[in-house]
């Protein structure tokens, strides 16, 4: 019997959890990650507002995946990539450093942005601990200064409103309109479903860019504006303001965009190489980077088992949609609100999100089943 070809997969995020999933019974597949579990970038108001929900679906051990049993789950940050021999250098958690030769590499390493988005090594506790800090800064405040209009900005906005009715949340945008990716009709309707929450939305104001340090707490301050409006204080400033920075330091400049993205073919392999993907915010599929969300992770996995001799099928192509899409605002008092490409919401009630959408589709059919928290 021969060995099975093996595939590393780098990141376990919203794509890469997938890639490693629908190669585990073809290949052998080692993930590399600095966290031990899987931890999802969605719904980032969920995580502020209803933590508890928002973990049962954003925050999974590995042991819990049933279509995970088998794979080498590596807690580690990778510092070095050798194309040529298709190996990945990395230190892991206990301070080692480990090197593994692959027959195929995928890159999901996603991006840093914002509190919610960091990319350190940690634990289960330590993210746990981290995430009550966030909690714990929302502490007293009066209200809430919300800058950034785009998804993230859109799901605290409406995730704080709902869940502090007495309390005033504003949503600072530079634009003329939310949401610059999204159609008109999801621009339009994510507005008035703001304001029907209460939110304060006011257009035109561009921040003055905080430091680093700043941009990734939560707390009270000052925001200053380069538009031309007053400074203004808040006791609890979120920022959101996108700018994502791709974690692609171990990576070779020749294979990088200028702003620091993995250069891909419509394959989703990375340009030059044929045994190496990249699939998820990281790639730089399209202006929007949207393969996680629009079935990248399944075109990996059957281009990898094609150029590995292990599938005949060509390879496939992704086509990104014209605009972004997807849930934007979830939370357990209105369920889950999602606009399809063409900008038609759909809304669907607390039940029938936790009970089908979660339990049934991503769960079952999408995860291939998730075993019960222990």
């Amino acid at each position: 019997m021969t060995d099975k070809k093996h595939v590393i997969v780098l990141g376990l995020g919203d794509a890469g959890v997938l890639v490693a999933q629908g190669l585990a019974r073809a290949c052998k597949v080692t993930v590399i990650t600095p966290r031990p579990y899987y931890l999802s970038a969605q719904n980032v108001g969920g995580r502020l507002a209803w933590p508890s929900a928002w973990e049962r679906i954003a925050k999974i051990g590995t042991d819990r995946f049933k279509r995970l049993d088998g794979v080498e789950i590596v807690q580690g940050l990778v510092t070095s990539l050798d194309l040529g021999k298709n190996t990945v250098t990395s230190r892991t958690s206990d301070g080692a450093e480990r090197t593994d030769s692959c027959d195929a590499l995928v890159i999901a390493t996603g991006t840093e942005n914002g509190f919610w988005r960091k990319t350190q090594m940690e634990s289960w506790d330590e993210e746990a601990a981290r995430r009550k800090t966030e909690r714990a800064a929302l502490g007293t405040a009066s209200g809430f200064a919300i800058v950034g209009g785009g998804g993230s900005g859109i799901s605290l906005a409406a995730g704080l409103a709902a869940r502090y009715p007495d309390r005033s949340v504003s949503l600072y945008h530079s634009g003329d309109e939310l949401l610059p990716a999204y159609p008109d009709k999801t621009r339009r309707k994510v507005h008035d479903q703001l304001e029907r929450l209460g939110v304060r939305i006011c257009p035109n104001h561009r921040a003055k860019p905080p430091d680093d340090a700043e941009r990734m707490t939560i707390g009270p301050g000052t925001v200053e504006w380069t538009s031309g409006q007053p400074p203004v204080e808040a006791d609890c400033i979120i920022w959101a303001i996108g700018n994502p920075k791709p974690n692609s330091g171990f990576l070779p400049n020749e294979i990088l965009t200028e702003d620091g993205f993995v250069k891909v073919e419509p394959t989703l392999q990375v340009t030059g190489h044929e045994t190496i993907f990249s699939v998820g915010d990281i790639a730089a599929t399209d202006p929007h980077r949207c393969s996680a969300r629009n079935f990248g992770s399944e075109i990996v996995v059957a281009n990898v088992k094609q150029v590995l001799g292990l599938s005949n099928r060509s390879l496939k192509q992704f086509k990104p949609p014209k605009h972004r899409w997807g849930e934007l605002i979830t939370s357990p008092i209105a369920g889950m609100t999602l606009f399809t490409p063409s900008g038609r919401r759909v809304q669907m009630p607390n039940w029938f999100t936790q009970s089908v959408i979660f339990d049934l589709i991503l769960f079952r059919f999408i995860y291939g089943g998730v075993r019960k928290q222990k």
